[in-house]
């Protein structure tokens, strides 16, 4: 009895790892794909940017523009 016990046990280990791991590599695909907004409404992918100034005709201001979205895990 407690062979087949950790037998299920493994099986669903093994499922729940294919799982978990097709989930990383497809989160890491599609936050490639997206801009800024869609970066931000996905708890997976992380929005990076880059600071700096920006001169215009109205002067400098200091801010930040979207660089890319990559995934956090």
């Amino acid at each position: 009895m407690t062979k087949l016990i950790i037998i299920a046990f493994v099986i669903i280990l093994a499922v729940l790892g294919v799982l978990f791991l097709g989930g990383i590599g497809g989160a890491n695909a599609s936050c490639l794909t997206k801009d800024e907004v869609q970066c931000k409404k996905t708890i997976l992918c992380k929005a990076n940017y880059q600071y700096g100034l920006t001169c215009g005709e109205g002067g400098c201001s200091e801010g930040q523009k979207f660089l890319n979205c990559t995934s956090r895990l």
